[in-house]
């Protein structure tokens, strides 16, 4: 019920009716107050003041997100809900105001005083973060080992402390040992979003070192992580996500018959997707420019006509096949 005016602004939002999500917005913010104010001191109270501000990160008014978020702080924080208050504050301060000495601060609260939880860990390993990019490795590596120690039951949390350990060595210019952790990550974690990436990660590095052999030889290392995630966690987000990943290998080996395959066979594995559409778009543009089929971007084309009619997808599939077949 609290969520009612709120989803009605996104609607609004995601038909581009900017004018009346805003209306909506405004509609939801007055209120979720009202509701705050009707019921102090409980928890739906709480969860109205939260939804109040988190309005503003909707519409992508940071200042006003930062300021609700800092009054919600002070009026309702408390041990259940303080630690994500201050990263929310945190990120907003890092990524959306540019002030990472603020953010760094809120971090530090939640390090201090959520240590051995996974917010306290989602802190330490934003500060390592920071430690790297300012050169101190040292610093970052004993701070993630110490992460990797507590929070190794928490593949969340151990992959995001991995991945950063291989780049405090990688910036260390320590090749060989962040080579080792990446590994690990690809090995430990396969289905993550770090897991995913790494070997992909250390192929595109070899390739910019110039090491030929090193980065083809990884390619192929990584395209067999995909398959086997592909293979073992069929239907699953990992799954669909590897797949990706496989097609942008394959697209880097110029293999391009095996890069269209993958996007035919996920188009029709994964129907509902957001992500295949693109997937057939670009599946008919290696069929046409780089294999010369012409006939299989038709039908890439077709396919996609079938899968979201009346979109503007299908209009650009028809002046596709209009050129194909003029």
């Amino acid at each position: 019920m609290l969520r009612a005016p709120i989803e009605i602004a996104l609607g609004y939002r995601d038909l581009g009716d900017t004018t009346r999500a805003r209306e909506w917005f405004g509609k939801a913010r007055a209120y979720e107050r009202r509701w705050a104010l009707k019921w102090p001191g409980t928890p739906t109270a709480e969860a109205a003041t939260s939804l109040r501000a988190e309005t503003f990160v909707m519409e992508a008014r940071w200042s006003e997100a930062v300021t609700a978020y800092e009054a919600m702080d002070r009026a309702l924080g408390n041990r259940s809900n303080q630690a994500e208050i201050w990263l929310t504050l945190a990120d907003l301060y890092e990524r959306r105001l540019g002030k990472p000495d603020v953010a760094l601060g809120y971090y530090g609260r939640v390090a201090q005083n959520y240590a051995d939880t996974v917010p306290g860990a989602t802190a330490e390993i934003a500060i390592a973060r920071r430690e790297i990019a300012e050169g101190r490795t040292g610093e970052a590596r004993a701070r993630l080992a110490s992460v990797l120690t507590t929070f190794k039951g928490e593949p969340a949390v151990a992959a995001t402390a991995l991945y950063h350990l291989a780049l405090a060595y990688e910036r260390e210019g320590k090749w060989e040992d962040a080579v080792r952790e990446f590994n690990t990550l690809a090995g430990d974690h396969p289905t993550t979003m770090y897991g995913l990436s790494a070997l992909l990660h250390v192929a595109e590095r070899y390739g910019e070192m110039g090491e030929k052999a090193a980065a083809t030889s990884a390619l192929e290392r990584a395209a067999g992580q995909y398959e086997r995630v592909i293979q073992d966690y069929a239907g699953t987000p990992a799954d669909l996500a590897a797949r990706s990943y496989l097609v942008e290998v394959r697209l880097k080996q110029e293999r391009w018959r095996e890069a269209a395959q993958v996007l035919v066979e996920t188009a029709e594995r994964f129907p509902d997707s957001e992500a295949v559409p693109a997937m057939l778009l670009q599946a008919a543009e290696l069929h046409e420019a780089k294999l010369n089929d012409r006939e299989a971007a038709a039908r890439d084309l077709e396919a996609l006509k079938r899968l979201v009619p009346g979109s503007a997808w299908e209009a650009e599939a028809n002046r596709r096949l209009e050129a194909l077949r003029g």
